[in-house]
């Protein structure tokens, strides 16, 4: 957890300054070498610090991840975006749904590397810390999506929160390095579509069973 003493003036900004400079150098540290791969004393060089300077701001190492994962991972933004989406029909606030989702990421795809620093090397263990605060916003949008078709209300909210949170973030993972490929970008388009085949599959298995006979 971050040490913050609630000081104004020239030496909060520097508190402040210090504190990012921290979780910048984890960021870049942890998504390249791992958790423990990165040592207290390459946290400091990169940050430009003392390795005792970082214990005023985090007590150890795992407070420093957790509060990175607090700072950064995109979670919160992406729930956030969603939250805001409109459409009048499911297809239409799925789709809007998603873009905004797309454009909340387009600059933080690099972020998701966190989310595998923390499944691979700490089975998940601090994602109850971090997600409870998507979980308001993700349910309200899935509410008024459930809402748009009675078609949906077969589907509960955590089923469709892990189909289209799964979807766009096999989406977003597989965009960070598929532009790599010539002629071959991603882009909006690609999403808009993803959300298109979502709406119709879940309208479509969401029918009721046809009578015997039919």
């Amino acid at each position: 957890m971050l040490k913050m003493d609630g000081s104004e003036g020239s030496g909060g900004i520097a508190v402040l300054h210090t504190a990012q400079s921290i979780l910048d150098a984890g960021e870049f540290l942890f998504q390249r070498q791992g958790f423990h791969g990165t040592s207290m004393r390459q946290l400091a060089r990169y940050a430009g610090i003392t390795p005792a300077a970082i214990y005023n701001h985090f007590p150890s190492k795992e407070d420093l991840f957790i509060g990175l994962l607090k700072a950064r991972l995109p979670h919160r933004t992406l729930a956030l975006a969603v939250r805001d989406a409109q459409g009048a029909t499911a297809d239409a606030l799925l789709r809007d749904g998603v873009q905004r989702m797309h454009a909340a990421m387009v600059d933080r795809l690099g972020n998701l590397r966190l989310i595998f620093v923390e499944v691979l090397e700490f089975e998940g263990r601090h994602l109850p810390l971090v997600l409870p605060e998507i979980v308001a916003p993700a349910l309200s949008f899935l509410d008024r999506l459930r809402s748009t078709d009675p078609r949906l209300q077969n589907w509960p909210p955590p089923f469709l929160l892990r189909l289209i949170g799964g979807a766009f973030f096999a989406f977003a993972v597989t965009e960070s390095y598929l532009q790599a490929i010539e002629d071959w970008t991603p882009g909006a388009q690609d999403y808009d579509d993803l959300a298109a085949i979502l709406a119709a599959g879940l309208l479509a298995a969401g029918l009721p069973p046809s009578p015997p006979g039919r």
